[in-house]
């Protein structure tokens, strides 16, 4: 990628003109996290101009070693340059709510009109839809695994599978089985997967509109205590609400901290939990949910949203406000702490380009997300294709031949004609109405 900033352009932004390509970003954001980033720097690096090549990919790095959703970060990041903290929680804010927007919606057609029989058919050609992609994913991610860290997968996949250990230890023991191996010299410097634009940074700085003042110790314990204190006034009004949604407040602040690698790494976490534990939807719901972000702009990690908004639908008996007011309080706690660490933190980096430290841990934490991506397939594919036979990790009853069609479909269609994201969901939807229609 060699982009020329457009001409004539002024590095800093007029503040409508900043707001409505943001805006637009946040809308048009399909693709996942890759085709976000993509867009990201054809509008600010390669149309206008706003930022240069290096001032991008010095954000994408310090963006990658963060937990939460890297894109919408990276959104905050450059907003942030461009137009200090208001800058960053505007990007950041209009990157979300486009998406947020359409799952709230969707959820409840979802919750609201799913036993329809043509919303039905539609939803059972998602599912296998769902499958292929996450299987995709995790062949993708396998693919970009070095030496010793096919054995890191392969023990994360063991350990979620027989559920020996909590998601939090495996993610800590990849981490230090990934600092070993880097020790031994074995770790790849490649980036982490999950993430687009892996060239080497350019040594052109190009335009920072932001003087960036720098950092002190006393900036950085004022932001980290401005952060929690956020934080906790937030949690205080949620628990004066029903507990269902402390309970989802304190299990999404927690999911946000250890979403390395992206939405697909903290999945098997939050199906664990939602599904398994809290039982607050159903795999279907689940899957359901996944197909859903799937096919909205914004981050994928949207699908939280959806989930808090079917936990307050199925609590509540069908209750619309309290599903609305779950998912708000879900979406709030995911995306609070990487507001936090990019307008806290996002100082401190463009002083210091050094994070080579953090490679090999972080590889070794990438090698583990293949593995519980691996999980997290083989769980989705039981769900879809034995609805009715699932009951603690055991597989039972009669085989879906209707799904497992579907899937064999949509599968190749995806490896055979290249077909992907809202194209391949479209295509699931699209299949189930027409075996619906045949039946």
């Amino acid at each position: 990628m060699n982009p020329e900033p457009a001409k004539n352009m002024s590095p800093t932004p007029a503040p409508r003109d900043f707001l409505s390509v943001w805006l637009r970003i946040g809308a048009t954001g399909f693709g996942g996290p890759a085709g976000q980033i993509a867009l990201m720097h054809e509008e600010l690096v390669e149309r206008r101009g706003w930022l240069g090549e290096a001032a991008f990919r010095h954000a994408l790095g310090y963006c990658m070693v963060l937990p939460g959703p890297e894109a919408q970060q990276l959104a905050t990041y450059l907003g942030w340059l461009l137009y200090g903290r208001a800058g960053g929680i505007a990007a950041g804010m209009l990157f979300i709510l486009p998406g947020l927007l359409l799952v709230l919606g969707l959820s409840w057609l979802i919750a609201g009109w799913g036993q329809l029989p043509a919303v039905g058919a539609a939803l059972a050609g998602l599912k296998p839809a769902v499958v292929v992609l996450v299987a995709a994913a995790a062949w993708r991610m396998a693919g970009q695994l070095r030496g010793r860290e096919g054995l890191i997968a392969g023990a994360a996949l063991a350990a979620t599978v027989s559920g020996l250990l909590h998601f939090a230890a495996i993610i800590g023991l990849a981490a230090l089985a990934g600092w070993w191996v880097g020790r031994r010299g074995e770790a790849a410097p490649h980036p982490v997967q999950g993430h687009a634009a892996g060239q080497a940074p350019d040594n052109e700085p190009g335009p920072l509109p932001v003087r960036v003042r720098a950092p002190s110790l006393r900036r950085l314990l004022a932001g980290v205590g401005a952060a929690l204190l956020a934080w906790a006034a937030c949690r205080l009004g949620v628990g004066t609400g029903p507990p269902l949604l402390g309970e989802l407040a304190d299990f999404f602040t927690r999911a946000a901290l250890v979403t390395f690698g992206g939405a697909y790494a903290v999945l098997p976490y939050v199906f664990d939990v939602a599904v398994r534990e809290a039982q607050w939807l159903s795999p279907a719901q689940m899957i359901d949910g996944l197909a859903l972000g799937e096919t909205t702009p914004g981050p994928l990690i949207l699908v939280n949203s959806y989930i808090g908004f079917m936990a307050g639908w199925n609590a509540g008996g069908g209750d619309a406000g309290l599903a609305l007011g779950a998912a708000l309080v879900v979406t709030l706690f995911t995306f609070l702490p990487s507001f936090a660490f990019v307008l806290v933190g996002a100082p401190w980096v463009e002083r210091s380009r050094d994070l080579a430290w953090l490679r090999a841990p972080l590889r070794g934490i990438s090698a583990a997300v293949a593995g519980l991506v691996t999980a997290l397939g083989l769980t989705f594919a039981a769900h879809v294709l034995w609805p009715a036979g699932w009951v603690e990790a055991r597989l039972s009853g009669g085989l879906d031949l209707q799904a497992a069609a579907l899937l064999v479909a949509l599968g190749t269609l995806r490896w055979r004609f290249g077909l992907t994201g809202v194209r391949l969901v479209t295509a699931g939807a699209a299949l189930g109405i027409g075996a619906y229609a045949l039946a």
